[in-house]
C-alpha cells in the first residue's frame, strides 16, 4: 500500500475490526459489558487517524461513517431510555471527537504554510 490509498485502507480494516471485535463481544453484564463499552471507544481510534492524515473532511467522512455503521447496529429497540441516550451520546462523542481533531489538524497545517511562506 502506498500513500493515500494505504492510509484509507487502513482506516478501513481498522473500523472493520473494531466492527467485528463490537459485535462478538455480549453486552450483556459485568466484565462482558465493560469490554463491550471499551471495543466502542476504539471507534475513536479510526477517527483520530483520519484527522491526522486528511484533517478535518477527513475526519468528519470517517466519523460520520464510525456513526452510521455503529447507529445499524445499535440495538433496534433500547430497553431503556439510558440506552437511547447512551447510543446518541456515542454518535455526538464520534462526531465532535472528529469535528475538534480535524480542525485542529487544519489549523496546524495553516500555520505551518504560513510559516514556510515567510
Amino acid at each position: 500500500m502506498s500513500g493515500t490509498t494505504g492510509q484509507v485502507g487502513s482506516i478501513a480494516i481498522i473500523v472493520l475490526l473494531v466492527l467485528t471485535l463490537h459485535l462478538a463481544t455480549p453486552g450483556d453484564s459485568g466484565l462482558y459489558h465493560m469490554g463491550h463499552v471499551f471495543i466502542r471507544k476504539l471507534y475513536f481510534v479510526p477517527i483520530m487517524m483520519a484527522a491526522i492524515w486528511f484533517a478535518l473532511r477527513g475526519a468528519l467522512v470517517v466519523g460520520a461513517g464510525v456513526s452510521g455503521i455503529f447507529l445499524m447496529f445499535a440495538d433496534s429497540s433500547p430497553h431503556t431510555y439510558g440506552d437511547v441516550a447512551s447510543q446518541a451520546g456515542e454518535v455526538l462523542s464520534y462526531m465532535s471527537i472528529a469535528a475538534a481533531a480535524g480542525l485542529l489538524v487544519t489549523q496546524q497545517e495553516q500555520i505551518r504554510a504560513k510559516g514556510e511562506r515567510a
